[in-house]
């Protein structure tokens, strides 16, 4: 048996030749992928949900309304909440949605404001969101009633309510007639039988 000779040569190329069989010849380290994974799967929850306020906010901006700042003098009108009351026939389907103008006589707070009328009366306190800024002439629109529970008032047709007043509805008493039944065959024949005398026949034996 006799081993045959070869040639070997070894050679090295520095530079970036190697680069790529020396990655290939390390191990991956697979901790630092799946922490990054990890670490962005926990925010997309995150992000998900700040978008959505930022959504909702952008459609709550659009319907705000600036923040009107009312100072002692300044003529509003208040919003009105009557409410409909069949039992003296009233309905709030005409009644004006503002009545004014009022004054507005002292500010509690940045939101907060007591109204009067134009007699001086005190209507109570309303929320800046509930008065407009009054721009015309100075007629009275309609006075707000007050705050508090509403005085009784006397039955019947209320003249003094804003917007329609619908009149009770009256029931007149009708006279019913009690008419009797139509007379039938067999009373017929039951009164012709108790008219007619009654024969008494004796049998001889």
């Amino acid at each position: 048996m006799k081993i045959q000779s070869y040639n070997l040569d070894i050679e090295y190329t520095p530079g970036k030749v190697n680069v790529v069989d020396d990655a290939l010849s390390r191990p991956v380290d697979a901790s630092v992928e799946v922490t990054e994974e990890a670490e962005s799967c926990s925010i997309c929850p995150v992000i998900r949900v700040e978008n959505q306020e930022d959504i909702r906010k952008a459609a709550g901006d659009q319907r705000r309304r600036d923040n009107l700042k009312y100072k002692e003098g300044d003529l509003v009108l208040v919003e009105t909440h009557r409410a409909s009351n069949a039992a003296k026939g009233f309905t709030n389907k005409f009644v004006p949605r503002r009545e004014g103008p009022h004054q507005v006589s002292q500010v509690v707070s940045p939101t907060t404001f007591v109204v009067v009328d134009s007699t001086g009366a005190i209507r109570g306190k309303y929320h800046a969101s509930a008065l407009t800024p009054y721009v015309g002439e100075l007629t009275a629109i309609e006075h707000a009633r007050r705050r508090g529970r509403l005085a009784k008032s006397p039955p019947g047709r209320a003249s003094d309510l804003g917007g329609e007043v619908i009149a009770p509805r009256r029931h007149h008493a009708t006279s019913r007639t009690v008419r009797a039944p139509p007379p039938s065959r067999h009373s017929a024949r039951l009164r012709a039988r108790r008219s007619s005398p009654v024969h008494l026949v004796s049998r001889e034996p």
